[in-house]
């Protein structure tokens, strides 16, 4: 089951290293059984037009929770983000 909103808080913000982490403080997966969930993305020049994100995802939970949430299946909504974000810095449309 994908979570149905979510709101996060940027806890880690470094211009010289182009990094970025969002922590979960509501809904999302907190609302399904972790206590801790934290997305941080990296991102590295690669050429012109092309950049390498690095994500890198971090989370706690109960020893009963892992069965209903799939640590690979929280990487799905991640991966959503990323395309969503892409496609309106190449078009301007979400």
């Amino acid at each position: 089951m994908s979570p149905s909103y979510q709101r996060e808080k940027i806890t880690e913000f470094d211009e010289g290293s182009h990094e970025i982490g969002l922590e979960v403080i509501e809904g999302g997966y907190l609302s399904q059984g972790l206590s801790y969930y934290k997305t941080t993305f990296k991102l590295s020049a690669m050429e012109e037009e092309k950049t390498l994100v690095n994500v890198k995802i971090s989370y706690d939970h109960e020893s009963d929770i892992e069965e209903k949430v799939k640590p690979t299946k929280t990487s799905q909504s991640t991966l959503l983000y990323l395309r969503r974000l892409e496609r309106y810095l190449l078009t301007g449309t979400a």
